[in-house]
């Protein structure tokens, strides 16, 4: 009966990160299949999407010059502030290592502060899959590197209203 499935289920994922797979698989929790959206990127769509994110871009550019100010005062060189725009992308991981910074720098606590506060985007990056899936990998990646909150409720509002275009547009003009 049910009880000797759950307990044949429960035998055969009885190896480390199996819990996962048990109560998370597919079959285990009935998933509808997903969305098959016809997917296109077009420049009108992504330059849309650059003009209804500017509002919040501009409060970007605030919060990076915030951090620069913030940086110069922790000792950061002006080539060091640069590389660490230019590398890591979120506002908040990048501030959060600058609590770490210094002389004798720990290097494990800081890749972990910064995986933890961007694990996010693993979240982001498994809701955006339906729509996803049908692009070339070169424009998947592209799409995901500039990814962010504002860009993302955004992009999914309007991909859960079948706007496809507009939606990958807002994500990628963000």
């Amino acid at each position: 009966g049910r009880a000797g499935r759950w307990r044949r289920k429960a035998r055969a994922y009885s190896r480390p990160c199996s819990f996962f797979l048990l109560f998370f698989s597919e079959s285990a929790l009935s998933v509808p299949p997903l969305p098959t959206p016809a997917v296109t990127l077009n420049r009108h769509a992504v330059w849309r999407g650059f003009r209804q994110l500017l509002p919040i871009s501009l409060f970007v550019a605030v919060f990076g010059l915030a951090f620069g100010l913030a940086a110069v005062q922790t000792g950061l060189g002006g080539s060091a502030i640069v590389l660490m725009s230019a590398l890591v992308f979120t506002g908040a991981a990048q501030f959060a290592t600058l609590d770490l910074w210094g002389a004798q720098m720990p290097l494990v606590p800081l890749a972990v502060t910064v995986f933890a506060i961007n694990a996010r985007h693993l979240l982001m990056g498994a809701t955006l899959y339906p729509w996803l899936r049908h692009l070339p990998p070169v424009q998947r990646y592209a799409v995901m590197l500039v990814a962010s909150d504002a860009n993302w409720a955004l992009s999914i509002q309007a991909l859960g209203q079948n706007d496809t275009n507009r939606g990958l547009g807002l994500l990628l003009g963000g």
